[in-house]
Parts: C-alpha cells; structure tokens; sequence
C-alpha cells in the first residue's frame, strides 16, 4: 500500500494530476498503512516485554472500528491520548469549567498532539481538524439523537451503529489528507479535486480530461497500480479485519493456543510465508520511525 500511498501523494500539486478514486484510495490505503506501520511495531513491543515477563499497555484497540471521534481516540495510540489527557487537559481544568473554556481546552489538546509530532502546518491542521471533530460532536449529540429517533435509524442498532462506524471512518480519513500531504497547499489541492469531481464528474470517471490522462498513462498507472498487489493488498485487510472481529470477541491468542501444536505452528509458518513471499523487498521506512 505504501507504493501506492507515496507515488500519489508526492505527485500531488506536480504535473502529474490522477483522477479523483486515486486520490480517495490513497487516502484509504494511508489510514491502513499508518495504523499497520504504528500498531504493529508497538504490538512488538508489547510482545517483546512479555517475554521478560513486563506487562505494557495497549497503545490500539481496533480504532477504526469506533463509532465517534471520542471512542476513535480512546482506542488509538492510547498512550499519548492519555498522556495528554492527564497532563494538558485536565490541567487546563478539563470539563470542570463552562462550555466555551472546556471546548477551549479541546482544541489546546489537539494542536500539543498535532505540534507533537512535528513542528509543521500540516500537523497542526491534523490535529485543529480532530480537535475540531470533538468540539462539534459534543454540540450536536442532541441533535444527532434527535435526527436518529426521526428518522427510526435508531430501531435498527446494528445499521445505525455502522452508519456511525462509517462516518468516523470518512472524518479520520480526511484528516488523514493533511497529516500525510508535503503541505497544506497540496492536501487542500487534493481535497478541492475530490469534493468538486464527487459533485461534478461522479468522482471523475466519465470526466473527458481523466479518460483522456487514463488513456495516454496506462503504463505509468499500471507501473503503481499491479492488480495483483492490490489484490493480495485487500485480501490482507480483509484478512486483519476479521483478525480485528476476533479480538472484540476476546482475546484472540487464546483461541490459538488452546489448539494442538501441530496447528499453531503451520497457522505461523503460514504467516511468516506470507511475509516473506507477499512482502515488498524494497525498503520503505517506517512512518512513525521519522518523528
């Protein structure tokens, strides 16, 4: 997903100008990649620690499957959240003061986390975005219930709660475009291209411009877009959202180790296979390795 993410986004604002579903998937691609590239390596950790016999905490618990902005940062790299919880927020006085200096001290919290991960515009904007997003979820909760109850979504929980799975999924997603972009001017760039083709050209499809650049590139979109790797890409997340389904259910570990040896050693050599044979030899850092 990586190569996919990186040919789009550093090509943003050049002379190479993709249709909009490029943009939307590399936007998709990001949020899976950021969450394999981060979670994964503090799973490591996790897993390396218990070995010697320390306990760590979670730092993820399957965020994008949360159902608000709320529940997405009490289930995304928990431990900063945390940290800035107990040392920004409640030191600014946390929800004990009135309304305008409680949504005050949300934004203050996002933009230390935003400016924590580096001294750019676009960190910034990420984290003005997400504090933004909790700021207008708690001055519409009332009226999104009352929406709900009119519109008797509310009788069907499962369909409501994915609706709402969806939405947060689309906010963080967006967000994305800005914590991943070289600049602001480029994520704004990619965000005027997706909102005006969504409206004007069925996201740009039937668009004569994008026939036009699909026709004259092909080779230059086959050489980031192989089918094939995109493929194996959507079976994988596929295969770690019903991995991540598991989990909800319990603790997913034991459903392997209570299994004879025989099988939870073919279920690893499985996987290690899979890294080796479906992994790309080529060294792409990692994301959070730069901050």
């Amino acid at each position: 997903m990586a190569i996919f993410v990186n040919s789009v986004f550093n090509t943003v604002n050049s002379q190479v100008i993709f249709p909009t579903p490029y943009y939307i998937i590399a936007t998709i691609f990001f949020a899976i990649q950021i969450y394999c590239d981060f979670s994964a390596y503090t799973d490591i950790a996790i897993g390396t620690a218990q070995v010697f016999g320390i306990r760590l905490s979670d730092n993820f618990r399957r965020p994008y499957f949360s159902r608000s902005i709320q529940e997405f940062w009490r289930r995304w790299h928990i431990t900063l959240s945390s940290w800035a919880r107990d040392y920004v927020y409640i030191p600014l006085g946390g929800n004990r003061v009135r309304v305008p200096r409680m949504y005050f001290n949300i934004m203050i919290v996002f933009l230390v986390i935003g400016i924590w991960h580096g001294p750019s515009w676009t960190f910034i904007a990420w984290g003005a975005l997400h504090g933004f997003y909790m700021i207008s979820s708690r001055f519409t909760r009332g009226f999104r219930g009352q929406l709900a109850r009119k519109s008797g979504i509310d009788r069907f929980p499962r369909i409501h709660e994915g609706i709402k799975m969806a939405v947060t999924f689309g906010l963080v997603c967006f967000a994305w475009i800005f914590f991943k972009a070289s600049s602001v001017s480029d994520a704004i760039f990619m965000v005027r291209n997706i909102i005006s083709d969504s409206i004007f050209g069925l996201f740009g499809i039937f668009h004569p411009y994008y026939q036009n650049w699909l026709f004259n590139n092909l080779s230059y979109t086959y050489s980031i877009i192989n089918s094939g790797e995109n493929l194996v890409a959507i079976c994988m997340i596929i295969f770690m959202g019903a991995v991540e389904l598991l989990q909800g259910r319990g603790d997913d570990r034991h459903l392997l180790s209570n299994r004879p040896i025989w099988l939870r050693w073919a279920v690893y050599e499985i996987l290690l296979l899979s890294i080796l044979f479906l992994g790309v030899s080529k060294m792409i850092p990692f994301i959070y390795f730069e901050y």
